[in-house]
C-alpha cells in the first residue's frame, strides 16, 4: 500500500490517492467494499478528517483510468 499526492494537489486543498495491493483479482463489488472499508477505517483512526475528506467514488470502477504520480509528487508514509 502506498500513497502519493495529484497534480491537482495543494495545501489548501489536498489531494492524494492510495494504492492498495491485492493478493488476488477483485471483483467490482469487493473493490466497493474495501473502498468503504478503508474509508471507515480513515475516519476511525483520525475523526478530525471527517467532513473534510471525501473519497472520489469514481476511483472505485476496474475500468476508471488513475494516472501514476506526476514529477513532483509526495510521498504520503503509510503503515500497512
Amino acid at each position: 500500500m502506498f500513497g502519493y499526492t495529484t497534480a491537482s494537489h495543494t495545501n489548501a486543498a489536498p489531494r492524494f490517492r492510495l494504492v492498495l495491493s491485492m493478493s488476488r483479482h477483485i471483483t467490482p463489488g469487493e473493490g466497493k467494499r474495501i473502498a468503504n472499508l478503508v474509508e471507515a477505517k480513515l475516519f476511525d483512526a483520525l475523526p478530525d478528517l471527517h467532513g473534510h475528506v471525501v473519497l472520489d467514488r469514481t476511483q472505485q470502477s476496474a475500468g476508471q483510468i488513475a494516472f501514476l504520480p506526476c514529477e513532483g509528487f509526495q510521498k504520503i508514509p503509510l503503515k500497512n
